[in-house]
């Protein structure tokens, strides 16, 4: 095991961004396997709250991030 010397943080913040751009990509792809069948949750105010709960939760902070209509009575 490296011990943690004292330049090591900067690699840190690199490997978080790089590790932000990957999670990035996976979410994106994520939704896009799920955008055809819940895209009525952008464009209609009366959300299907029947809605996957998996989904529901990858979309809420996306859709707060695009301004969507709100999730107010999640």
């Amino acid at each position: 095991m490296k011990k943690h010397i004292k330049g090591d943080r900067h690699i840190d913040k690199h490997i978080d961004r790089h590790i932000d751009k990957h999670i990035d990509r996976h979410i994106d792809k994520h939704i896009d396997r799920h955008i055809d069948r819940y895209i009525h949750i952008f464009t209609d105010r009366r959300i299907d709250w029947r809605i996957d709960r998996h989904i529901f939760f990858v979309l809420k902070p996306i859709c707060k991030k695009w301004g969507a209509p709100s999730f107010k009575h999640a």
